[in-house]
């Protein structure tokens, strides 16, 4: 899907730009339009400026560990850009960490958080995306922020206690089958 580069202003009269992507130019001006967006400057298309492309992935603990750091940093008073700058300063993995910067760019230029981190599809899912954007539609944005992390860290909970429990399932069966061929490989006397 192709990216363009737009710049309009919000009903208070506040100028921004950004890099959204659409189908086409028409359907990005009427997505904009319709949400209350003025129109200022041409939307052109621009190349696709995409950081993780490559081989590799981003493990969803180390994600949910950014989204609970970032949280914790709103949470704290940090403005958005700021607690962006730390998190991608502090993450050990350095795909994780291109993208943030990546977001970060992209919110200083204008774009908001959840359309900079929509171009990141491999690492942010659309569910991700419509919980910034609901929580920025509804002006409680660090609260959002702090449900997603205590979600997030649920799910992971959730997950070990999966394979735990798998596990578990596992070693069992295996040690009723070697005890069935045991007693049934030897003969009683």
């Amino acid at each position: 899907m192709p990216s363009f580069e737009f710049t309009v202003s919000d009903p208070t009269g506040e100028v921004r730009a950004g890099i959204s992507e659409a189908p086409s130019r028409e359907i990005l001006e009427r997505r904009l339009l319709e949400q209350g967006f003025a129109i200022q400057g041409l939307v052109k298309p621009v190349k696709d400026r995409r950081v993780y492309d490559g081989p590799g992935r981003i493990r969803q603990m180390e994600a949910a560990s950014f989204w609970l750091q970032f949280s914790t940093l709103l949470d704290g008073g940090a403005s958005l850009t700021y607690a962006l700058d730390i998190a991608a300063a502090q993450s050990p993995n350095p795909k994780l960490r291109r993208v943030l910067r990546d977001v970060v760019s992209c919110v200083n230029s204008g774009s908001s958080l959840w359309m900079a981190l929509q171009k990141h599809p491999k690492v942010f899912d659309a569910h991700t995306v419509g919980m910034l954007r609901a929580g920025e539609a509804g002006n409680d944005f660090r609260g959002a922020m702090r449900r997603f992390a205590e979600y997030q860290e649920r799910q992971l909970a959730l997950q070990r206690q999966i394979r735990l429990a798998a596990l578990y399932l596992l070693t069992a069966l295996f040690a009723t089958l070697a005890a069935l061929l045991v007693f049934r490989l030897t003969p009683l006397r």
